[in-house]
């Protein structure tokens, strides 16, 4: 349903130009890039990949070659990446365009949902999902393996929390089976000394220099999302307030947290549908719902509308091109030496006649 005009590869990103195809015949439906574009008055783009510098720039640099409409509409898949590079892409479109509304119709995790918190729309398929902010981090000693920043806190909440039910008990036990005879300040000394010897162990595998690691990399998050115009509860939710870092955020649960949540209409599921029937038989890939491994970054070109008024003038001159002013040049002044109509002026004639120079 629509043709490549142009295809580059730089950075490891794949950046194309698809264009529209014309209507056939008069009554043939318009193409969905021409209808969407035309309804929201927007540049429409793609973006399948991991969220890095690279692809962050290329994408820039793509919006800042295309850029001729005041909104812009953005398809968007990808399991995540550098919150940076998120953020950047998000203020870069908010300063740029009046509004920028966000499609998603498969995964938009991580970073992903960062970007999310700076659309003035998001519209989701049945199958989109967002996941939680919590930044990923490499692991020590391992090859191409993240933890995420809430395992630390969370181990830590999980230690606190069986430590303080451990003191209970054991304070209760040793006042219990006294009979009393215990003071309450000597079976409290007793339940210390034992929780102590048996959490000791863990607590002191702490790092303090990696806890505060964890904790500043979890509050990028919440500070990027509070910048992009997401309201400080909103962005600790999504940061530390789900279980994993995969967790599904899905339709129902997206409508929730945000209030410009909406499902695909006709001519947007349409184009969805055809762009994900192009990549498929183009490169094997279905970019729309699964970030692309090598990265894929796509301009939507609609129709270009033809000027009646060139028409005319073509039709006119046999297709010669119109003159810009075919105002006749007035005679007297031609005879001054004062052409201007066009052309360069006229110099006045300087010799004077033969007779002239002998009377000098």
């Amino acid at each position: 349903m629509r043709f490549m005009l142009d295809v580059r590869v730089k950075n490891n990103m794949t950046t194309y130009t698809l264009a529209s195809e014309p209507p056939k015949t008069e009554g043939e439906a318009a193409d969905p890039i021409d209808v969407l574009a035309e309804k929201a008055d927007a540049d429409i783009f793609l973006f399948s990949s991991e969220i890095s510098y690279g692809s962050a720039e290329a994408f820039i640099n793509t919006i800042s070659e295309h850029r001729t409409r005041k909104n812009a509409v953005l398809i968007f898949s990808t399991y995540g990446g550098d919150p940076h590079a998120s953020y950047r892409i998000a203020r870069f479109l908010q300063d740029h365009y009046e509004r920028f509304t966000l499609h998603v119709y498969g995964f938009c995790k991580s970073a992903g949902t960062l970007l999310a918190l700076g659309a003035t729309d998001i519209v989701m398929g049945d199958r989109a999902e967002f996941g939680p902010l919590d930044v990923q981090i490499h692991k020590p000693d391992e090859f191409m393996h993240r933890v995420s920043g809430l395992d630390i806190t969370k181990a830590l909440a999980s230690i606190s929390d069986s430590a303080w039910e451990a003191f209970q008990n054991c304070f209760l036990q040793v006042r219990a089976r006294s009979g009393g005879v215990i003071t309450t300040k000597t079976a409290s000394e007793i339940a210390a000394q034992v929780i102590t010897g048996l959490f000791s162990p863990i607590t002191q595998n702490i790092d303090p220099l990696k806890l505060g690691e964890m904790q500043r990399s979890m509050d990028i998050a919440v500070d990027y999302g509070m910048r992009l115009g997401a309201s400080r509860e909103l962005a600790t939710l999504l940061a530390s307030g789900y279980p994993t870092h995969g967790f599904v955020i899905d339709f129902a649960e997206s409508k929730r947290l945000f209030d410009c949540v909406r499902a695909p209409e006709d001519h947007e599921m349409q184009l969805a549908l055809q762009l994900a029937g192009f990549f498929q038989s183009n490169i094997d890939e279905d970019v729309i719902r699964h970030p692309s491994p090598e990265g894929v970054i796509a301009y939507l070109k609609p129709t270009e509308k033809k000027d009646p008024t060139n028409e005319s003038h073509s039709v006119q001159n046999n297709g010669a091109v119109p003159v810009a002013n075919s105002e006749k040049p007035d005679a007297s002044k031609i005879a001054k030496g004062d052409d201007n109509i066009g052309r360069r002026p006229r110099a006045a004639k300087a010799k004077k006649t033969k007779a002239q120079q002998d009377g000098a």
